[in-house]
């Protein structure tokens, strides 16, 4: 089992200005030691707040596998 303090961390989030408007959502890997990994942020285009929560988790995950994360 691998210790909790030895492991990636990850924030990711998303936001909508109004229900079906313009949307983004961002994203950060740091590993274990605290260094920023990744980092980016993308136009979900014309969605709502949940979809762009949700594009924030579906592009975090992409982007630890692209790294060898998991």
């Amino acid at each position: 089992m691998s210790n909790l303090l030895e492991s990636f961390v990850g924030y990711a989030d998303g936001a909508s200005r109004s229900s079906r408007n313009l949307s983004s959502t961002a994203w950060a890997i740091f590993d274990p030691s605290g260094e920023l990994v990744s980092f980016r942020g993308v136009c979900v285009g014309r969605s709502t707040n949940n979809i762009a929560e949700y594009s924030g988790l579906i592009e975090i995950l992409y982007d630890a596998i692209v790294h060898g994360i998991c």
